[in-house]
């Protein structure tokens, strides 16, 4: 005779979410204070918020402890772990007393300030380990993406699975859920000679006459988290070697004041056969746009030898400037002959690649925050000279590959190919060629780095994991300095190219300073990077499973798992 099945009691997550508190939690994430993120590690268009995913999991993984069939043990757990401060949760509401604490308990758990308070934490895994009979139980996210289920899994005692199609969320994957947990666990791995190196060569350069190892020290970093560690210091190693190279095409003013970006304008020629001019395409000309700081561009015509220069004004004269610009939806105006020109005859200009670019003005990063100037004659041999020797690299690279991506770049306007419209056929036309040098510069020091990590002895495994945060941190330079990235007045920054889903014409765009220190630069990419890779080995020390794979091939019996699908 075969024994009925004990009757299941209902998850948490089948009866009741504390909907407002994990959505108000979910919007605060987002706030750029909230740091370390993992979204700094890489762009994913479809990232699941944290606070979203460590709620549902929780929920979906216990069970509620006013349902009848609740085993006993796990709501006398719940009495016994939970504090009953969160018994005000929802007076007014429907629900039990206890299911009532248990999702107050929920709405503290999700916020951003608990991601990593061990006391939340400790009970959630519990209350996880009892209701799934005291073993961790396994989750697995077919569709991972940017990695967000599959972390908050880890971060509550759970077996993780995430597995993609998308090579790209395999990389990033691999980055928040593997190489962090398994890498980057505070004293996992003794300090090295090299770490001991940096704490020597710093005091040297202090004329200290002994080394200190304090919270500041390298060896203390590397003790708190090896895997940050090892990427800052081969992260320098690239950032040394890249100065070498590059400071010729960024050079400082000559009282001083570091370039913090190039602002430029893309430019056609005027359809007016009697003018001919080269129009500059802007969108708008403010530079600073605050309260207490107004800065703007002024265009400065020259009727005789048909040509526009941009001078800097600042306070009352900007009100000239307001709200003024030279192109509506493609259609431009000329400054020389007040000519309209249609946006059929800008893109026919793009397309036949006879668009060109201009650059206007200079961002400068002072102490007391940042000042502009116009672009001068110097500005611009500078660039040619980076022109040049982009052009001599290319001509003399012998990879497999061409040293600039030449993979057709139709549809990444949105969805309806507007990089066509405007000439951009391929990958590489989306940068010029002072961010080509750069970029590609730092891609082969990230393969050099690799090779001097397996010199020194580092395990193939882990220069493999640092290798890859490096590539991750040239890569993130991709998206704030390319021809798409555009000026921010409001914030006084770059904002990059994948601001929003899709990527949008800029007309007017920003050129940043790689070797400064602001967004756009590689040491800023660096910092996030590093951030990222302490927060996310925060989560456990377990791994999870990383696969390479369609949704049809699991990795496990699916019976085995709970499968997150569309979260």
């Amino acid at each position: 005779m075969v024994s009925e099945p004990l009757p299941q009691p209902k998850r948490l997550i089948e009866v009741a979410f504390p909907l407002r508190e994990v959505s108000q939690a979910s919007l605060a994430e987002l706030h750029p204070s909230r740091r370390p993120h993992i979204r700094f590690l890489h762009w994913w268009r479809a990232r699941r918020p944290l606070a979203a995913c460590r709620a549902a999991i929780f929920e979906a993984l216990v069970a509620d402890p006013d349902d009848e069939h609740c085993p006993p043990a796990f709501r006398t757990l719940v009495e016994e772990l939970v504090p009953s401060d969160y018994d005000s949760y929802d007076r007014e509401g429907p629900h039990p007393a206890l299911r009532r604490r248990l999702l107050g308990f929920v709405a503290d758990l999700c916020k951003w300030e608990n991601s990593n308070n061990q006391r939340l934490l400790e009970i959630a895994r519990r209350l996880v380990l009892e209701a799934n009979g005291g073993t961790p139980p396994r989750v697995l996210d077919p569709f991972a993406g940017g990695g967000s289920i599959p972390l908050e899994a880890l971060r509550l005692g759970c077996e993780a699975h995430a597995s993609e199609l998308n090579p790209v969320a395999v990389l990033i994957l691999k980055c928040t859920v593997e190489y962090p947990q398994k890498y980057g666990r505070p004293d996992s791995r003794p300090v090295p000679d090299y770490i001991h190196e940096m704490d020597r060569r710093d005091a040297d350069a202090k004329g200290q006459q002994r080394l200190t190892d304090g919270d500041g020290s390298w060896a203390a970093a590397y003790r708190r988290s090896p895997l940050a560690t090892d990427v800052r210091y081969w992260g320098q190693w690239m950032l040394e070697r890249a100065r070498e190279e590059l400071a010729p095409y960024y050079p400082p003013d000559p009282d001083g004041r570091v370039p913090m970006a190039y602002l430029w304008t893309r430019t056609v020629k005027c359809a007016n056969p009697a003018c001919g001019a080269d129009m500059p395409l802007m969108r708008q000309y403010w530079l600073a746009r605050k309260h207490r700081k107004k800065v703007a561009l002024k265009p400065d015509v020259d009727q005789t030898s048909k040509s526009v220069r941009f001078i800097v004004v600042e306070g009352e004269a900007t009100d000239d400037t307001f709200g003024k610009r030279t192109v509506e939806r493609g259609n431009t105006t000329c400054l020389v002959c007040n000519g309209l020109t249609s946006a059929r005859h800008v893109r026919g200009e793009a397309d036949e690649g006879r668009m060109n670019s201009k650059m206007t003005s200079v961002v400068l990063d002072t102490k007391g925050g940042k000042t502009y100037r116009p672009a001068d004659p110097n500005d611009r041999e500078v660039f040619e000279g980076a022109v040049e020797e982009m052009q001599a690299k290319a001509s003399s690279f012998d990879g497999d590959y061409p040293l600039v991506p030449d993979e057709p770049a139709r549809g990444t306007f949105a969805s309806n190919a507007q990089g066509g419209m405007y000439g951009f056929y391929t990958f590489g036309r989306y940068f010029n060629d002072r961010q080509a040098l750069a970029l590609t510069t730092l891609v082969r020091l990230a393969r050099e780095a690799r090779a001097k990590m397996l010199d020194r002895g580092l395990d193939p495994e882990r220069a493999k994991a640092v290798g890859t945060y490096l590539g991750l941190a040239a890569d993130r330079l991709a998206d704030y300095n390319c021809t798409l990235a555009r000026w921010g007045n409001d914030d006084e920054g770059i904002t990059n190219a994948y601001s929003r889903q899709g990527l949008a014409m800029v007309w007017d765009f920003a050129e940043a300073n790689p070797l400064g220190s602001r967004a756009g630069s590689f040491g800023w990419s660096l910092t996030l990077t590093q951030e990222s890779i302490v927060a996310a080995a925060q989560t456990g020390n377990a791994s999870a499973r990383v696969k390479d794979s369609d949704a049809m091939t699991l990795p496990q019996d699916s019976s085995s798992m709970s499968s997150f699908r569309n979260m």
